[in-house]
């Protein structure tokens, strides 16, 4: 029986050591600058190793509703530095995207860039968010990391 028991424990960690050695990662974090009644989410994120891409909801304990006021990317430097040109996504919990493609294909891969959310029309605009949403990436390559900062008023 115990012969069992441990072959069973070794079966679940060698899964769960595949599961968590590939793929993407977003770590999150937040600060509060009430100063400013100013909500700042930071997505510390890790690309798919097959597909350049990463997806996740924002941890309930990092989200703070408010208006979305922008989107700062900050790429790694050197040898994780994210492709040029890959893209960011902002949707919210019922699936509605909040950028308005503001961030879309044109993220480069060298400085910091801050972007607007944008209309339909393309004008600026600041889409109130009640629910933790759910942050992307895509094109950035194989393993590359980037930092995302959204700026919530509240």
């Amino acid at each position: 029986m115990l012969r069992r028991v441990m072959l069973a424990i070794c079966v679940m960690l060698c899964f769960a050591a595949n599961c968590l050695a590939a793929g993407s990662d977003i770590a999150w974090n937040h600060i509060d600058l009430a100063s400013s009644r100013t909500w700042v989410i930071i997505a510390d994120v890790t690309s798919d190793d097959a597909a350049g891409t990463a997806s996740e909801a924002i941890a309930a304990t990092d989200f703070h509703p408010g208006y979305l006021m922008g989107v700062e990317t900050k790429p790694d430097s050197g040898g994780t530095a994210p492709d040029n040109n890959y893209t960011v996504t902002v949707a919210s919990a019922q699936g509605s995207a909040l950028l308005g493609g503001a961030c879309t294909g044109n993220q480069g891969n060298a400085a910091s860039e801050f972007s607007l959310p944008l209309d339909p029309d393309g004008l600026g605009y600041c889409p109130f968010v009640n629910a933790p949403p759910t942050v992307a990436t895509a094109s950035m390559g194989n393993s590359n990391g980037t930092t995302i900062y959204l700026y919530i008023r509240y």
